[in-house]
Parts: C-alpha cells; structure tokens; sequence
C-alpha cells in the first residue's frame, strides 16, 4: 500500500513538473475543437476550475496549452484531501508558491485567489508548521502585491501539544507567531477573507485598503488588544467597508473594541472573546449579528438597524442602547422560561432591554431555554407587550432534562396581542443530543406539562391569529390539547402545519383526536418532506414519519 502510494505521488510530481517547465514531448500533435480557441476563451475556462492543480496541469496536454493557464483571472488553491505526511504538504506549500511565482511573471492579472492550508486533523505535521509560518504571510503578501480584487486564505495549523500532557491544547500557549504588521496596503482589493487558526497573529498598525468592502476574520488569537484591532478596521485603513464578520477572535491582552464606520451595512460577531467591552457606532448599520461573544459591556449606536440577531447563552454583564431602535423589523434572542430565586432573576434583562428598545418589531425568532427544575418564572412580569410582532417563532431548548415549561410558554405568548403566525419548533436540542449519541428517544418529552393546569390558555390572545406550525411533534396528550385550544379558540385561523419528531418514537398510539377534534370545519391533508428524515427506523407510530400535516379551514360561506 505504501509502495503504491508513492508512485501515484511520483507519477503526480512528473506530470506537474511537465506542465510547469513546458515538458511536452509526451503527448501527440493532433489539437482538438477546444484548444482552437483563443487564448482569453481558454483563460476563462480555466478560470472555473475549482482546484488551481486541475489547472496547472492542463499546461502538459500539448504545446498549444503551454502556459494559457497563467492568464487565468482565478486561482483557487484546494488542500482537499487531507495531508497524511509531511512529505504530501511540503508538495502542497512548493507547489503553491512556484505557481504564485510563475503567475508574477504573467502579463495577464489575476483579480481572484483563494488559498486552503488545512493541517488541523494530523498532529504529525507539526514540524511541518515553521514553514507554513514562514510561507503563509508570503502568500498574503503576494496577493496584496498582485492587486487582487478578491483574497481568502484559510490556514488549520495542527494542535500543539504540551510536553507534560496528554491532551492538545486549544489555548493560545505554545502557538506560533504570525508577523502581519508589514503588509502592503491595496487600492483594489474589494473582499478579503483571512481565517489564520492555530497561530498568534500580529496586525498591522498602519495599512490602508481604499476600496475593501467585504472583510471576514475568523479564528485568529491577536497579539494585543481589541484597541490594535480597532485601528486596522477603522475608517482610516478601511474607508469603503460594508460587511464585516468578526468571528473565534481572542486578544492577548484585555481591552476594548470600538467599531466606528459611517457605511457599515452588516456585521456578523461571532465568539469574539477576551474584551472588556464592545463598542459599535454605526449609523449606516441594517444588519447586526451577536453570537456567543464575551465581554463585560456592549454600547450600541445604531439608529437605523433593520434587523438583530442576540444570539447570547451569556449575556454581558451591561448593555447600553443608545436610542430606541425604531427601524429594527426582525430580532433574533434567547430567554429563559425558570430561574433559582436568589441569583438568577436578571437572567433575561438583557434580551427585555432589547425588546424595549426594538418595540416596533413585526417578527420574532426567540430560543426558549428551559432549565432543570428551577421553579421560579423569569417570563410574566419581566417581557414586555409587544403589539407589533405579528411573526412568532419560538425554539424550545430544555437544557439538562426535560422540564415542564408550560407556563413560562403561555406567558410568552400572553405578550403578544396581534399574533398572525405563530412556529414552534420543540425537538431541536433533541437534534444535538441525537448526532451526538446521547438522547434516548424514548425517555424524551417535548410538550411533557404533567399538570395541565399550569396552561393558562385564558391569557393568550388569539384574535389575528392565521396559521400555526408545529415541528417535533410525538403525539402526547399535552400536544393534542395545545392543538385544540388554537383551533377552537383562534376564530381566523386558516391553516395548522404538524410534523412528527424524526428523532425520536411518538409515545404509544396516536390518538385519533389529532385527526377527529380538529376536522369541524376543515381538512387535514399530509404530504411526504422534501428531503430524507436524518433516522427512517421503524418506530411506533412510524406511519408519521417523514410526513407534514396540514390542517386548512374551509373559508366561510
């Protein structure tokens, strides 16, 4: 096996040395269709490859193809499948830099490139990595110096392993420095995307890029604070920024981050940690993602926001909304149903801020957690009214075990007076534990409210409410009930979409009131999904699976 192995990477270096020395005496004289065609034709084609490898390799068909491929406007340069050796990724890093090389000395210019260096999954390779260190800036660099209107470049350094442990650590002790102080500025470069994980990175303090609109930095440790960041996204180095991700960012020192630009459109912060506050002044701003981010305060100055997504397990310990974010339609946010007294009230005063200061949304997207237990309710008394959200999607997430969360969901629903479409989806931490290999289907209860009781149906209003769906069903009785409260109860409602859990067996048999107490005035119809339910085992009540449910009120005579 390893024999054979080496002579396909022999026979593959033969033939990729041909094509970048012009070595054509192997293959015959005769041209086909294709390679009569001009040469900006071919640099064209050339151009959707999707691996710079297929590329260079057509340089070995014939004379006629000696050196079209240096014209093409797009490289693209793919570490699939991953390296196994040392050996296979220092041909990758030679290969990368001699076509990069040779590209110099084109006449013809390359507006895009796209690098993939992926090293994470084979520990093996870490003696390979003072030269990826080494080669990575000189890549970046070159694109800078090429004038390229678009650059991605994704480095997966291997884990580094501390000589006194076992386990590879993840922590920024041990990982190599990355020196990116000196890189060259760029008037064209318009999208750039730098994903530089398992290295410590140093920016540069002074680099401007005029006409950059669409930068992504993702997975990098930063040597210095949210304060040397902020400078290479100020408006002096990037003046023509309108989307920006930030996402896996740490700092080696503490501080704070003020992002301030006057064109900003979107901007996406995803696990951004290791700051002290995070500070966003954008008046331009309609788009704002937060996800997982950690830091001790957030001050928001976006006035005309159109849409917020606080996706937030852990909430700063300070939020400041500078204004009411009037302009803002649809927000994305986490609550929690219960909370131990004497600590954990103050759980949700983020996400009721935000609500407060968005109060002219018309759709909601709300993660509701549920934890173990915990008996005091955090939704009555602390949500506001909100009478514009017309648009309601709740994602039910019980955390450690499965609790009932009855009143904490009727009280959320109590806030919202003109509710038109309402979207439940109960089975999706049943979907994680499942791929994970730790739910036991049939132990897992969605709607499990074994007090009926603690519904208070009386306090929903349900006057404009037109459609209802409900995904992760498993046929209790506490489902059916909800079912026939919303059709019975909703006057308008026109339409109700069901869909079984495919993750887990429905408990017992289903009963015939999903199909008898809601047919008054209506039809059910099923239809099968529009892709493969992830688990098709035999289960009871298995006739459900893969099917949706649609309930439609036949309009009034």
């Amino acid at each position: 096996m390893i024999s054979s192995t080496a002579a396909m990477e022999a026979a593959e270096d033969k033939q990729m040395n041909q094509s970048l020395s012009g070595d054509d005496d192997h293959v015959g004289a005769d041209d086909d269709r294709i390679s009569s065609l001009g040469d900006d034709v071919l640099a064209r084609i050339l151009g959707l490859v999707a691996d710079a490898r297929a590329v260079v390799r057509t340089g070995a068909l014939s004379r006629r193809w000696l050196g079209v491929w240096t014209r093409v406007a797009a490289l693209r340069f793919d570490s699939w499948p991953e390296f196994v050796s040392a050996r296979g990724a220092a041909r990758y890093l030679a290969f990368v830099s001699d076509v990069l090389a040779l590209r110099v000395r084109s006449d013809a210019g390359l507006e895009r490139l796209a690098i993939s260096f992926i090293m994470n999954c084979a520990p093996d390779l870490s003696p390979f990595v003072p030269a990826s260190i080494t080669a990575a800036p000189a890549w970046i660099r070159h694109a800078m110096h090429q004038g390229v209107r678009s650059f991605a470049f994704d480095l997966r350094l291997p884990p580094t392993k501390p000589e006194e442990e076992g386990d590879y650590d993840d922590s920024d002790v041990g990982k190599p420095l990355m020196l990116l102080d000196d890189l060259p500025s760029s008037t064209k470069l318009e999208t750039m995307r730098l994903a530089l994980g398992g290295t410590r990175v140093r920016l540069p303090a002074t680099v401007a890029y005029m006409s950059l609109a669409d930068l992504s930095l993702e997975r990098i440790n930063v040597v210095g604070s949210g304060v040397d960041l902020a400078g290479l996204l100020s408006p002096a180095s990037c003046p023509s920024m309108e989307r920006l991700r930030l996402k896996n960012l740490s700092f080696s020192a503490q501080g704070d981050l003020r992002l301030e630009s006057g064109v900003l459109t979107e901007l996406w912060l995803e696990n951004v940690c290791s700051l002290e506050a995070l500070d966003l002044r954008s008046p331009s701003l309609r788009f704002l993602h937060v996800k997982d981010c950690r830091h001790e305060a957030l001050k928001i100055s976006t006035p005309n926001l159109q849409e917020l997504r606080f996706v937030q397990t852990t909430h700063p310990l300070q939020l400041e909304v500078e204004g009411d974010l009037l302009s803002v339609r649809r927000l994305n946010l986490h609550l929690y149903s219960h909370a131990y007294a004497g600590g954990e009230e103050t759980a949700n005063d983020v996400s009721a801020l935000l609500l407060e200061h968005c109060s002219s949304a018309t759709s909601l997207d709300v993660i509701l957690h549920v934890p173990k237990d915990k008996g005091l309710g955090l939704i009555e008394g602390t949500i506001p009214l909100l009478p514009h959200v017309k648009c309601l999607t709740v994602h039910v997430s019980p955390r450690f075990s499965w609790h009932a969360f009855g009143t904490g969901f009727a009280s959320l629903l109590a806030q919202f007076i003109s509710l038109r479409s309402l979207s439940v989806h109960l089975d999706c931490f049943l979907k994680r534990e499942y791929h994970a290999g730790h739910a036991d289907p049939d132990t897992c209860h969605f709607f499990s409210c074994y007090d009926l009781d603690r519904w208070r149906w009386r306090d929903i209003p349900l006057a404009h409410l037109q459609e209802i769906e409900l995904r992760g069903l498993r046929g209790t009785r506490c489902e059916l009930g909800f079912l026939q409260f919303m059709v019975t109860g909703a006057a308008g409602l026109q339409k109700v979409t069901t869909s079984f859990s495919s993750y887990g067996s429905i408990e017992g048999k289903r009963d015939d009131g999903f199909d008898l107490t809601l047919l008054d005035g209506g039809t059910w119809t099923a239809r099968r999904y529009a892709y493969q339910p992830f688990d098709s085992r035999p289960c009871n009540g298995a006739y459900l699976q893969g099917q949706v449910h649609v309930y439609s009120r036949n309009a009034p005579e």
